[in-house]
């Protein structure tokens, strides 16, 4: 059950700070473990590495504010998910295939 709680509150915090530059020894320090701890717990839960799961968490917020408020600008956007350029923002959007 450790574990599992271990996760959730790596989630949260996750979710709580998208618009702030995460990475993976924050979230570690944040959580008073290793960061090959949570590394290993998150992928082998969530079958995805911490570092992809923010991308697309990010992507899928910054997708759903595009629709609900259209007359923002994308760069906008971007800024508010954590991206330091337009380009970045771009690169991120491309499809996964």
């Amino acid at each position: 059950m450790e574990n599992i709680q271990l996760l959730i509150e790596a989630m949260e915090y996750i979710e709580d700070n998208l618009s702030q530059p995460l990475k993976t020894d924050t979230i570690a320090d944040h959580l008073h473990c290793s960061k090959s701890t949570i590394e290993k717990l998150f992928r082998y839960i969530n079958n995805i590495s911490i570092r992809d799961y923010i991308i697309r968490r990010r992507m899928s917020k910054a997708s759903k504010e595009i629709v609900h408020n259209p007359e923002k600008s994308l760069l906008n956007i971007g800024l508010d998910y954590g991206y330091s350029s337009n380009e970045a923002f771009r690169w991120n959007s491309s499809p996964i295939f």
